[in-house]
């Protein structure tokens, strides 16, 4: 993201609507380095790694909606 990183936005993010933050799903390349993962780990947020497959991103989003309550 060319202004906000992934961390920065979630920060933001959860200090503006603390209720979206189970909504967020990660995608990314970088999971082998410490600081990211420590911070993936520390949000509880799905994950999903590049490349991913279709039909898991579907699913991820499907229980990610299913579980979060309608806004």
């Amino acid at each position: 993201m060319p202004v906000l990183d992934g961390e920065s936005f979630y920060r933001e993010l959860a200090q503006r609507h603390p209720a979206l933050r189970e909504r967020i799903v990660f995608l990314t390349g970088d999971v082998l380095a410490r600081e990211k993962r420590a911070f993936l780990e520390e949000t509880g947020a799905s994950l999903l790694t590049k490349p991913c497959d279709l039909n898991e991103l579907r699913r991820v989003i499907a229980r990610v909606l299913a579980s979060s309550p309608r806004a």
